[in-house]
């Protein structure tokens, strides 16, 4: 048969006459003896015969034969008289013939004292010798049954075997999709659902063809996408093969198969960043099994990068949000930060949906940049002369105060056009129409992307539309909010909003009508037309983007609670309220990466769409809720409304954001942040399945339930507005460390200690008698030492004494 045919190819295989049944089986098995035994580890059946058959077989295994630098222990072969020949690298003969230097043959098998196991040099004449006596002992064997039954009977039987070896190989690999996925599977959980393609053979070299075996012929001709033969095809881009920075295995083939140098090992080996690359899928369901590559994809370099940006995001707009903490200013701080979270959400999915890693990728994602750059520099003036911030605010009041109502509603609902009569400072200060043309920009040059790989990649081509169609439709309203008035334009805003941040449900939602309505004409339409194939989040680049993420948030509030101290040491209330926000940031981030993210059984995105959305979104809602609480909380701690609150101990910087009380806004940042931030980690930590000992001290709804009790409390807090700075942070510090001890507490189990005693330790070790008899005599003395002068008793040791036979059986185990 061909090569790579798959498991179709058992079709083609020809099959022994009937007549010749008994003589076929009795060649057999002795062809099979013969030729096992000619090649050692590479069978002889795997060599192509005459009539071609096999031949692809053989030469997978002659090139997995060749990488003699990847090997990790000794080949071996077996000569005619039975001796086990093991061939090895000149630095390891000399241990390896000590090793086996008593392992003899028994007299009784006509050994006589002959050695059992030879061990030589690789490439010395020696080798070469027992392999040459090796292969004349074989052939004669060979040629004897060629004269006994028959040229045509051994080359069927040659290809029979090779076809037969091939097939039972693909099966294996249709088998194991799942055993590279141990890993994944202990970290987020088990799916009965989910493949691999790519493996152990290389990225292109045909380990796909394992996986067209599971998902069908539409898949098997996209199994490569590095292949020269199919370079110039458009499905390659369902590829075998996952980040393009996993490919030092790809090029290793042709290279270890010419000189025997592994590829960590050559420095000729080194690749260049091509200009530009077909996008390649890195994971995709089709008929109804979710396809994805063996090894994890990592975050690359410009990713991190990406997040820096967002340092400076999170600071501008938490800082102005704090500046004048009303209803006004967290409007425009919802709005604006979800637009930039858009933004990143985007780039984290196309990411991780599609590989190409050229500078074609590099440059789209600078572009990207750009534009977010232009929204965080319009974020603080947005809405300017609207609502009750700015200078700007007055003016848009006043007429509600000395008109009537209707005055004040035509004074509201056209004071923009009014405002671009009059060429008002309020009007040109107004930099929502910047911001909006920044986001529009980026966004429709998302849709430019999509619509340019939906072309490059034809098999996802449905997908990539529809995420086309969405972004116009979203780009439209935002469009259509910049030339309305305020307060009309917030509901457009507010539409354009939701539709960017909800509308890829809509793709999602078709997709699986499409899958549990496949019976039905218009399901089998979006199944088979537009969703034959479509593409995966990778749960591990997610799970990590959204890590790091969160890690940038935490990190907000420990700078937050930063201030410097003008003279002595300090040591006042402004010291303990920076360090119990500390405390405070301390805990949040041990709840979320040490309990909620840890002993997961199946996490959120893998367990069911719906909990994956949740577990989406609840982040987007920490996030919000957190950042502004951080935002306040850099108010709390320069507030001088507590006792031991020198002002003149900050610096000038700090005088300034320094007030003598607390406004109900900045309380209800704080207090209300912290309490939608522990009701956001609680519903994410449900969304997860977690593993829970049957011994637990609290199962796991009880520990939510104690924290959504403890997020009522933060929430309840701003109604006490007697309560200081210091007072209510100390409350809030209590109310988390609550949290914290109930999780612990209820994490561990009856029965467990939960102080570590010490106990004494043991050791096991092997070696000879003579050196354990030593051992034994000089502690024996030690002891006896000790003993006279009211020490320590001598150690209990347990002796296991292996026989000869013993040994030799562990070290043929070894």
């Amino acid at each position: 048969m061909g090569d790579g045919g798959g498991p179709s190819g058992d079709s083609s295989t020809p099959s022994p006459k009937s007549g010749a049944n008994a003589t076929s089986v009795s060649a057999a098995a002795e062809a099979t003896a013969a030729a096992n035994a000619a090649s050692g580890s590479v069978p002889a059946s795997r060599t192509p015969s005459n009539n071609g058959g096999g031949g692809g077989g053989a030469g997978k295994s002659r090139r997995r034969g060749s990488k003699t630098g990847r090997r990790r222990k000794p080949q071996e072969f077996l000569m005619p008289d039975g001796r086990r020949v093991l061939v090895a690298l000149p630095e390891d003969v000399d241990a390896l013939r000590s090793k086996y230097a008593g392992v003899t043959r028994e007299a009784a098998d006509g050994g006589d004292g002959i050695p059992q196991v030879e061990v030589v040099v690789h490439g010395s004449p020696e080798h070469k010798q027992f392999l040459q006596e090796s292969q004349a002992h074989h052939q004669s064997r060979r040629d004897a049954l060629r004269a006994k039954y028959g040229q045509e009977i051994l080359e069927e039987w040659d290809s029979v075997t090779a076809d037969f070896d091939h097939v039972s190989k693909e099966l294996e690999k249709l088998a194991d999709h799942s055993a590279s996925l141990g890993h994944n599977f202990s970290k987020f959980g088990y799916s009965a659902t989910l493949r691999t393609f790519g493996g152990d053979e290389g990225h292109g070299g045909g380990h796909g063809g394992g996986g067209s075996g599971g998902h069908g012929s539409g898949a098997a001709s996209a199994s490569s996408s590095r292949g020269g033969s199919q370079a110039g095809s458009s499905a390659n881009s369902i590829a075998s093969g996952t980040d393009d920075d996993d490919d030092d295995d790809s090029g290793s083939g042709d290279d270890g198969g010419k000189s025997g140098v592994p590829v960590w090992h050559n420095q000729n080996n080194g690749q260049i960043m091509q200009l530009f690359k077909r996008p390649v899928v890195k994971q995709y369901f089709h008929r109804g099994l979710l396809w994805r590559a063996s090894e994890e994809t990592s975050v690359q370099s410009f990713e991190l990068f990406f997040d820096l940006l967002y340092v400076g995001i999170i600071a501008v707009n938490g800082d102005h949000a704090a500046e004048s903490a009303d209803g006004f200013e967290l409007l425009r701080f919802l709005v604006t930060f979800c637009l930039s979270w858009k933004i990143w959400s985007d780039v984290t999915q196309l990411v991780s949906w599609f590989s190409t890693n050229d500078v074609v990728q590099r440059v789209e994602i600078l572009f990207l940049f750009a534009c977010l750059l232009g929204v965080t520099v319009n974020m603080v003036q947005t809405f300017y002369g609207w609502g009750s911030s700015g200078e700007g605010s007055s003016e848009s009041v006043e007429p509600a105060a000395s008109g009537s109502g209707e005055a004040a509603r035509r004074s509201m609902l056209f004071w923009r056009e009014e405002s671009a009569t009059e060429t008002s400072e309020s009007f040109l200060a107004d930099t929502y129409p910047a911001l909006a043309a920044y986001y529009v920009t980026a966004r429709l040059f998302m849709a430019l992307y999509c619509f340019v790989t939906g072309l490059l990649v034809p098999l996802v081509q449905g997908t990539m539309f529809c995420q086309v169609a969405l972004t116009v439709i979203g780009a439209a309203l935002w469009i259509a909010s910049i030339h309305l008035s305020m307060p009309v334009r917030l509901a457009c805003v507010f539409i354009a909003l939701a539709f960017d941040l909800f509308g890829g449900s809509i793709v999602v939602g078709l997709f699986r009508y499409a899958n549990s309505h496949s019976n039905t004409s218009f399901g089998r339409y979006l199944i088979t037309k537009v969703f034959d194939f479509y593409p995966a989040m990778n749960i591990e680049h997610k799970v990590e983007r959204t890590n790091a993420f969160i890690s940038l948030v935490l990190g907000y509030s420990v700078v937050g609670v930063l201030y410097q101290n003008s003279h002595g040491y300090g040591v006042n209330a402004f010291l303990g309220k920076a360090v119990l926000g500390l405390v405070q940031a301390f805990i949040f981030n041990w709840i979320y990466f040490d309990i909620d993210c840890t002993n997961i059984h199946v996490h959120a995105i893998r367990r069911r769409a719906e909990t994956a959305y949740i577990w989406q979104y609840a982040h987007l809602l920490f996030t919000l809720a957190f950042i502004l609480s951080s935002a306040a909380l850099t108010r709390f701690v320069v507030a001088t409304d507590s006792p031991n609150s020198p002002y003149d101990s900050l610096t000038e910087m700090y005088q300034e954001r320094s007030s003598p009380e607390l406004s109900l806004g900045l309380r209800l940042y704080y207090s209300t942040g912290l309490g939608i931030s522990l009701f956001s980690m609680t519903l994410i930590a449900l969304c997860h399945q977690h593993k829970i000992p049957p011994t637990a001290r609290l199962p796991k709804w009880a520990r939510m339930a104690n924290r959504l009790v403890v997020a009522t409390i933060f929430c309840a807090l701003p109604a006490a507005q007697k309560l200081t700075s210091l007072q209510v942070m100390s409350i809030a510090t209590g109310l988390i460390g609550w949290v914290l001890i109930v999780e612990i507490y209820g994490q561990s189990c009856v029965g467990d200690r939960l102080f570590e005693t010490h106990e004494t330790g043991g050791y096991t070790a092997k070696c000879s008698q003579r050196r354990l008899r030593k051992a034994l005599r000089d502690a024996q003395r030690e002891v006896d030492g000790d003993v006279e002068g009211g020490g320590r008793d001598q150690p209990q040791i347990d002796v296991n004494v292996l026989s000869q036979g013993q040994k030799h059986g562990a070290i043929y185990m070894e």
